[in-house]
């Protein structure tokens, strides 16, 4: 990873992404300068611009990282359907679970504070 001090980052970015986007990470300047500078984690291309075979390349990459809905666009860019809508319900699979975690947790919290409400009215 390269620092690269703030005013530049936008138009390495620019650069970098061809009109996609990429992640960055903010990082305290290590000699006590007061221009932050950002260190580029990774530009992401636009999978519907790039090259059928470009697009396909991005896609295997996103579902190696279990980018899943990434990897369906970046698959449906590339003319390949089939294979989109296997990364989709990847995707959709992965979100139910999470959905779930977060439907149980929230079950267990209202559990949790109708108990300390009865305990809070008992101690009355």
């Amino acid at each position: 990873m390269a620092r690269v001090e703030l005013p530049w980052i936008l138009i390495g970015l620019a650069a970098l992404s061809g009109g996609g986007s990429a992640r960055v990470m903010a990082d305290a300047p290590a000699d006590g300068a007061s221009a932050s500078s950002v260190v580029v984690v990774e530009a992401l291309e636009n999978c519907s611009e790039a090259s059928p075979e470009r697009a396909r390349w991005l896609a295997d990459q996103a579902r190696q990282r279990h980018a899943f809905q990434r990897a369906g666009e970046c698959y449906l860019a590339a003319g390949e359907p089939a294979a989109a809508d296997r990364a989709f319900i990847k995707a959709s699979a992965e979100q139910s679970a999470v959905t779930a975690r977060n439907f149980s947790a929230t079950v267990e919290d209202a559990k949790a504070q109708a108990r300390r409400l009865r305990e809070a009215f008992r101690g009355k």
